[in-house]
């Protein structure tokens, strides 16, 4: 007998870690866009620095930025959990908690995952770790966070 929907198996269901971060991200504080490579990307909350004084970034945004279908980008409301499969990542965070995983691997995070205006937000650096990317320049003048992607 096979039941349809039964079990929900989530997988970055890929043998191949093509998930190589090879945009330039260029994220303004304040400011309704971002630009993702030769885009320019619309963004319904922008960035902010938290009261701690993180660059915080909204997730969904920059996931699709870099051209994560928006399907691979979940929300659990009950556990207000976010969820991104990025290659062979699975990234999990939960708000209020400070601490990132990818692929079961808890890797703390120095700001705790927020929800502004209905949007959840994670701090640059934790959500660049996440994504594998190492090279992350900020502009205090112009308040600009850029993630540079790998070569």
């Amino acid at each position: 007998i096979v039941k349809e929907a039964y079990v929900n198996v989530i997988t970055a269901g890929r043998d191949q870690d093509d998930a190589s971060f090879t945009k330039k991200v260029v994220v303004t504080i304040g400011a309704n866009e971002m630009v993702a490579g030769e885009s320019v990307v619309a963004l319904d909350v922008p960035a902010y620095i938290n009261a701690a004084g993180y660059t915080m970034l909204p997730v969904r945004a920059v996931a699709v930025a870099l051209g994560i279908n928006t399907n691979n980008v979940l929300w659990d409301q009950a556990t207000k959990t976010v969820t991104i499969l990025y290659g062979q990542r699975i990234i999990t965070m939960t708000v209020g908690q400070n601490v990132v995983y990818v692929n079961g691997s808890a890797i703390p995070a120095s700001a705790a995952v927020e929800i502004v205006d209905g949007r959840t937000f994670l701090g640059l650096r934790d959500l660049a770790t996440a994504l594998g990317v190492v090279d992350i320049t900020w502009d205090a003048a112009t308040q600009t966070a850029t993630l540079n992607g790998n070569k």
